[in-house]
């Protein structure tokens, strides 16, 4: 196993020698040869028989794009990741394939096709990528004046006037809603 400067040495020429090759077909040797993989066959296993064509040509094209032949070598990524320094090489990799395709105008279909094929390799060999979130924590507005509100209420309809009369009357402590520390929406209590 490399050691994590090594890794990471090695993860950034992986990162710039990734590229979009021409034509979403795959040579006959390079899908012969991820179709014996230990980790291809038991995924593979795993799913409906209409689903094998399309989920191996995405995965195919991707790793011809990434210029992997081993499909292990995929799930190697997973060992380095490190939570504490946010550092996930898998999902930067499929994150920056997808840049990638984006800038060279793949049509969106196949981008598609690709990142669910590679997610479903991932989640039937026990290594699920992670949906990496960011925390939003928005920044404080100005309170609104009173002739800004009326100016807003007059612009309503009855019904909705109505409304926010209703909204404006009903007490709240400051405090009282917060944003959840969970997923970063507003307004839980």
């Amino acid at each position: 196993m490399l050691s994590d400067q090594e890794f990471k040495t090695s993860f950034r020429k992986l990162l710039t020698e990734t590229h979009i090759v021409n034509g979403y077909g795959s040579p006959q040797e390079l899908k012969a040869l991820v179709l014996i993989n230990p980790e291809v066959k038991i995924w593979l296993s795993k799913l409906s028989p209409k689903t094998h064509r399309g989920y191996i040509d995405g995965f195919l094209f991707f790793l011809r794009c990434i210029d992997i032949d081993n499909p292990s070598s995929l799930l190697d990524l997973k060992g380095y990741e490190d939570i504490k320094a946010r550092f996930f090489p898998a999902e930067q990799l499929l994150d920056y394939w997808i840049l990638i395709a984006k800038e060279k105008k793949v049509p969106a279909y196949r981008i598609k096709k690709v990142v669910d094929a590679v997610r479903s390799f991932f989640m039937h060999s026990r290594v699920e990528l992670h949906k990496v979130s960011f925390t939003y924590k928005p920044k404080d507005k100005p309170a609104l004046s009173r002739e800004d509100l009326l100016h807003f209420r007059d612009n309503m309809t009855a019904h909705g006037r109505r409304i926010f009369d209703f909204l404006l009357s009903v007490p709240l402590r400051d405090g009282q809603f917060s944003i959840c520390k969970h997923c970063g929406k507003d307004f839980n209590p």
